[in-house]
């Protein structure tokens, strides 16, 4: 074997080993296709506080009102708190137009969407306010007529925190809102919906989620201590660590609404990046001393390594790329004819990432092919654009390892005023 073979053999194992790391997934992932059991009605006398935190939303916020105004669930016991920064928000007098609906006007930016939240907890400890449970939801959500049903019903079988399912307002083959999308199918379908059938604890990434006063006023007294830039995340540490039953409903549904060009999106998985580092440091080694059943086995090993096996693979793939290219060309100049077979593994290994991106595109396309309800010419597109969304992962990444100021940013909306009349 000459050295450029020893060096391809030693990346080999490294690639192998991520793989058998990452098989235990497996077990995840035979839930994906099976339906989800359908939990007992209850009886709809619960009151329901349903918060929006919406930055500059007036382009968006009333296709959310609407959708609520048209729940199965009984209006009377549903109570809408729409926050906004500027009492000039075109949003408070759209407010005034729907039943049992408030603006709440904050005094200052909370810099966070946990900081909005914490700052109309705060206002509702002080006007002794209480409610059954607390949705905390997207602005440019829209909810299916039956989704506060559905994480009603989820609720009352005795979970805490209830994370609803999500299907996208506009399909669309474009990587950036493909790959968006297949964010949640990676995250709910390949893995939360395993954890819920198995009266496990879920991953709680993204919304729309429903917490329970026994957490909120009970257990926290309305102090909201999640205001790091991925509050989702901190909330799922919460329940492992303290004991709080989480659950994914894949029935309660709401449309939402991906970043549609690039810029939006590396601002967005920026966040969120961040917001996994934040909470992983805040959180882990608490975590990892914490003994749960809802959170044990092969369970907790998943929460702690499920990035492991992919960060092995990206990092070893993007290694062996860069060697490859360095000595094909360093050998080039030297005049070593291995210089030859160096690159060829360099095209080789292009190749070779873009196809394990494209397939592992493919495969959450089919998992998801209902949901998704794109059309054939959206799948070829995403099918050859999403791998480059992924590859962004990489300085995205590093960017949010060692940047220290990264804020909460506004995303534009562009499909409003068509999908609030559906």
């Amino acid at each position: 074997m000459n050295v450029y073979q020893i060096v391809s053999v030693i990346f080999a194992i490294i690639f192998v080993i991520g793989i058998i790391m990452y098989l235990y997934k497996l077990h995840f992932w035979k839930y994906a296709r099976r339906p989800q059991k359908v939990l007992p009605s209850a009886p709809q006398d619960k009151k329901y506080a349903i918060l929006i935190p919406a930055r500059d939303e007036s382009k968006v916020i009333r296709g959310i009102l609407e959708g609520i105004s048209k729940q199965t669930y009984c209006g009377d016991n549903l109570h809408t708190f729409v926050i906004v920064e500027n009492k000039l928000d075109p949003t408070v007098n759209i407010c005034k137009e729907f039943k049992n609906t408030t603006a709440y006007c904050l005094s200052k930016s909370p810099g966070s969407k946990g900081g909005a939240i914490k700052a109309i907890l705060k206002a509702f400890k002080k006007e002794n306010k209480h409610f059954d449970g607390y949705f905390i939801i997207d602005a440019d959500n829209i909810p299916k007529e039956t989704f506060v049903e559905y994480m009603h019903n989820a609720l009352c079988a005795g979970n805490d925190v209830v994370l609803g399912g999500r299907l996208n307002k506009k399909p669309s083959g474009k990587g950036v809102v493909a790959g968006s999308t297949l964010t949640w199918t990676y995250l709910n379908t390949l893995n939360n919906k395993c954890r819920s059938e198995n009266g496990k604890n879920i991953v709680v990434q993204g919304s729309p989620l429903l917490i329970s006063y026994k957490v909120i006023e009970k257990a926290w007294n309305y102090e909201w201590n999640l205001t790091g830039l991925a509050e989702d995340i901190e909330l799922g540490y919460e329940c492992n660590i303290h004991g709080f039953k989480s659950f994914y409903y894949e029935y309660a549904l709401c449309y939402d609404e991906q970043p549609d060009n690039y810029k939006a999106g590396r601002n967005q998985r920026l966040r969120w990046v961040k917001g996994h580092h934040q909470a992983n440091f805040k959180y882990m080694k608490q975590f990892v001393k914490t003994k749960s059943p809802y959170n044990d086995g092969i369970y907790k090993y998943d929460a702690l390594f499920a990035l492991v096996a992919p960060l092995i693979i990206i990092v070893d793939c993007a290694l062996f790329l860069l060697v490859s290219l360095v000595l094909a060309i360093v050998w080039g100049i030297l005049g070593n004819p291995l210089w030859i077979d160096a690159t060829i593994g360099t095209v080789a290994i292009l190749f070779g990432i873009y196809f394990l991106l494209s397939f592992w595109t493919l495969f959450g396309m089919i998992v998801d092919k209902e949901k998704l309800g794109m059309t054939k010419w959206q799948w070829v597109r995403a099918f050859f654009e999403t791998p480059f969304f992924y590859v962004e992962y990489v300085p995205i990444y590093f960017k949010a390892l060692f940047s220290r100021k990264i804020v909460w940013t506004k995303i534009e909306h562009s499909v409003e005023k068509k999908q609030n009349k559906k």
